[in-house]
């Protein structure tokens, strides 16, 4: 597998499509600076931070018949708003996030933008990420969480950050590098939007929630409801956190995403199971419905560490799982691939060693070497031939 990338499947959707969108209808929902609420800070934290705890307004975009006015995409049949706007309903932090809940009868994309008044230079290392909950998505739709980048060229770029889930029972973290990401688009296209260097010229006008079709024949009836909250825009930090806990599956799904790399494969199902865990009283349960799926947990920012420690259990299922570190190589993903995990009918503590993870698969040529401070993703991967595996995973830390 060495010297090649994989390109993977989200949910179903192509991602490679799904990274071109940034067309559709549009949110305002202001900014936090702009609408005075005390949402900036100094360089070295957020330069952006919305908490959706005060008003919005609105405004849209749908690309069928290049309509901006809402009212008049729910009088053509395209969109019909059961409700958009903040919601105490569910909250990650505070007490209310953004709430959309609409039926999408035509079209192929959307987009819901958070403008941010005349845009945040793109420097170096500038991170999104954003608290996100599906309670419903219908079949054939891709939701995701990105940016809108205004080039100097006066062009526009859109992107998402991988995020295809339903999580009913939790909340999930979609967060990302632009930097990384528009440098990789500008690397394949610098004749349309220019050479990215030091973010001289380029600017981050709009974070955006996306939604695609996944049929060509576009939207159907589908109706989505998911709620958004506390994103944040900002550099990474000089100095990372301090080595400790990676998930004690405590606090909801965030972070968790499943992916497949297969058309006819459906992604994996991940729930949180409030019974018989290892530690305290939730754990992660895993269902993968075979190999050539994925299951991703979001990597924090640690200092030095040698071993991660995990505890894991069998649920049911024929097959085995591998345990996989992800590097983010310039805006390429770059995959170490660690030892197959023991499956058994009880918990085990399983203790992996920072030396046991070697290259499998990236755009690199020849082995190499996996670097911690690069490190985006843990993943679990069923070996070839798995069928119906399920499993749980409680308390990861590393040391």
């Amino acid at each position: 597998m060495t010297g090649h990338t994989r390109q993977y499947i989200y949910g179903g959707g192509n991602m490679l499509n799904v990274q071109r969108v940034f067309a559709a209808f549009v949110l305002m929902a202001g900014v936090a600076c702009i609408w005075g609420i005390p949402a900036c800070y100094a360089t070295d934290g957020p330069i952006y931070s919305n908490r959706f705890e005060e008003g919005t307004g609105f405004s849209f975009w749908c690309t069928s018949g290049n309509i901006w006015s809402l009212s008049k995409a729910q009088e053509e049949g395209y969109i019909k708003v059961n409700y958009a706007g903040l919601s105490d309903e569910e909250h990650f932090d505070g007490k209310k996030s953004y709430k959309l809940d609409i039926t999408l009868n035509k079209g192929q994309y959307c987009l819901f933008r958070l403008p941010l008044g005349h845009g945040m230079p793109l420097t170096d290392l500038l991170n999104l990420s954003c608290c996100m909950r599906v309670k419903k998505p219908a079949g054939g739709v891709n939701v995701g969480f990105g940016w809108s980048v205004m080039v100097p060229n006066g062009k526009q770029m859109g992107n998402n950050i991988p995020f295809i889930q339903q999580c009913p029972n939790g909340w999930v973290l979609a967060s990302g590098n632009i930097f990384n990401a528009v440098k990789g688009i500008c690397s394949a296209n610098e004749n349309t939007y220019g050479k990215l260097g030091d973010g001289s010229g380029f600017k981050v006008d709009a974070l955006t929630i996306n939604l695609q079709s996944r049929s060509k024949e576009g939207f159907s009836g589908q109706n989505i409801v998911l709620y958004a909250d506390s994103a944040v825009l900002g550099k990474d930090k000089s100095q990372a956190d301090l080595t400790g806990l990676v998930d004690n599956c405590e606090n909801g799904l965030i972070g968790w995403t499943p992916g497949s790399w297969a058309k006819d494969r459906l992604s994996p199902v991940i729930s949180l199971a409030d019974a018989n865990a290892s530690e305290g009283k939730f754990a992660v349960v895993m269902s993968f419905p075979g190999d050539k799926t994925v299951v991703r947990k979001a990597w924090p920012m640690v200092k030095d560490w040698q071993n991660i420690n995990l505890s894991i259990k069998k649920i049911s299922g024929l097959g085995q799982c591998q345990v996989y570190l992800v590097e983010d190589s310039n805006g390429k993903e770059e995959w170490f691939h660690g030892p197959v995990l023991p499956l058994g009918p009880v918990w085990q503590k399983v203790n992996i060693n920072y030396s046991d993870f070697k290259y499998g698969w990236g755009p690199a040529d020849g082995d190499k070497k996996l670097d911690k401070s690069k490190i985006i993703y843990l993943a679990f991967l069923p070996i070839t031939g798995s069928t119906d595996i399920e499993f749980a995973i409680d308390n990861i830390k590393v040391e």
